[in-house]
């Protein structure tokens, strides 16, 4: 803070100098930016890569999806291998069980 006493310390038409250079600068930092960026997204879309995007999240939802079902075959098998106490045979043989599995 110190450093910029002597600036806010000084005349007013000084600030105003310092508050015009900051604004000047400002303005042409985002033009360019937003020049870089609009070319960067005209690539982007030309090279399909918003397509692989969505692919990439429909892929990635389809396998949480896939990794969840696992979980819950599996808690199911827990609960009737140890709480039932049936055995892997026994379950096997239940149509119910085939079906839940996608055996059937």
């Amino acid at each position: 803070m110190n450093a910029f006493r002597p600036i806010l310390e000084g005349t007013p038409w000084s600030r105003w100098v310092v508050l015009a250079l900051i604004t000047l600068f400002l303005f042409r930092e985002g033009y360019q930016f937003f020049g870089e960026n609009y070319k960067n997204i005209t690539v982007y879309r030309q090279a399909g890569l918003e397509y692989v995007d969505v692919m990439r999240r429909q892929e990635s939802d389809h396998t949480a999806l896939t990794r969840y079902l696992s979980d819950l075959r599996l808690r199911t098998l827990t609960q009737l291998t140890a709480e039932q106490k049936l055995t892997l045979p026994r379950l096997t043989s239940s149509c119910r069980i085939r079906r839940f599995f996608g055996q059937v």
